[in-house]
């Protein structure tokens, strides 16, 4: 297992980027994590324009979401008005989309250790998930921020370079 998240680190490689259109690209991750949302009871808002495009490697872009709503999900798992909201803007000449759940959030002692490689608190995770996501990103031209308050919220943002720039 550690061999294997090891690898997926260290192959992301140059991004293909295309256009995407963002909310139907979000709302393809809703259908895929759309079970277990139902059975947690967390719903999931998506505050996307139905025309917002953005240039990224579909496939890695995919991923870096895929562990970003993972976290997600585990923080609210336990309750009972989950809620995570998908949002994009223009900011500074990038392309931001920000996944924020009302989840138990991160103590900043590990909030500093969030995109170490392999740091984990969580009983069943390898803890590259922050890690590969912020390759990911830094791979596009990109960047991610973390931020969170402990009992209220976490907010992760991906800062994707804007092709309207």
């Amino acid at each position: 297992s550690f061999v294997e998240d090891y690898r997926k680190f260290t192959r992301v490689g140059t991004p293909e980027k295309q256009n995407i259109h963002l909310k139907a690209f979000i709302q393809e991750m809703r259908t895929l994590f759309q079970e277990e949302l139902n059975q947690s009871n967390i719903k999931l808002e998506i505050d996307i324009s139905s025309d917002t495009c953005i240039a990224a490697d579909r496939v890695l872009l995919e991923q870096a979401l895929i562990n970003i709503l993972r976290n997600a999900i585990d923080a609210i798992s336990d309750k009972t008005d989950g809620k995570i909201i998908i949002h994009h803007e223009i900011n500074g000449g990038y392309d931001q989309i920000r996944v924020t759940d009302n989840g138990i959030g991160i103590p900043e002692k590990e909030l500093k250790e969030a995109f170490v490689p392999f740091f984990t608190t969580k009983k069943k995770g390898s803890g590259i998930g922050l890690s590969l996501a912020r390759h990911i990103l830094h791979a596009h031209g990109g960047t991610i921020h973390l931020e969170s308050i402990v009992n209220e919220r976490t907010s992760c943002a991906l800062f994707l370079p804007s092709s309207d720039h």
